[in-house]
């Protein structure tokens, strides 16, 4: 990917019991003050913290328990019982499965779009994991191919889909 150059490996949330990895930017900033979700985003030119304009990318995960196990095709009916009409759904290789959709709200300062990507996968015979990704970012340079920065969206699509969910080591 020619925007970016080198990528680092993230394991989120880095304490907990099962953890999502995938790869960000290697110059992105990792925040993981807040419990319910991480914070990575690009740092800004002019100073510290997260900035629209660059984009934010929240992180976090959480798991359902079913007694009669998970397998592919209970996996399956699940995740699409819970589709919206414009949601995205793909089965992925390595028994994962990926949910994608966008919504778009407005800020005091700009117009934003959210892009939503959930991952699922089994983690254990009784457990499906399931992380979330949220990049909200300013609609103008973010919200379709073509605008100023949408290659960040799709670096985000690329590394997501080949992200996997374990239980931590």
């Amino acid at each position: 990917m020619e925007h970016y150059p080198r990528f680092k490996t993230v394991a989120y949330p880095p304490s907990g019991k099962i953890q999502v990895r995938f790869r960000i930017p290697d110059d992105w900033a990792e925040d993981y003050g807040d419990e319910s979700a991480g914070l990575l985003y690009p740092v800004p030119d002019q100073g510290e913290g997260p900035w629209p304009i660059a984009g934010m990318l929240f992180v976090s995960i959480t798991d359902k328990q079913s007694s009669d196990g998970w397998e592919g095709p209970s996996v399956d009916k699940f995740i699409r019982s819970k589709l919206k009409a414009n949601d995205q759904f793909h089965a992925l290789p390595g028994g994962r499965w990926l949910v994608r959709f966008k919504s778009y709200r407005s800020e005091p300062s700009h117009r934003a779009v959210d892009h939503f990507w959930q991952l699922f996968q089994v983690v254990a015979p009784e457990t499906l994991a399931c992380a979330m990704f949220l990049f909200t970012a300013v609609d103008i340079y973010y919200d379709k191919p073509g605008d100023l920065y949408y290659h960040a969206v799709e670096m985000l699509e690329q590394e997501i889909a080949v992200a996997e969910i374990e239980n931590a080591k």
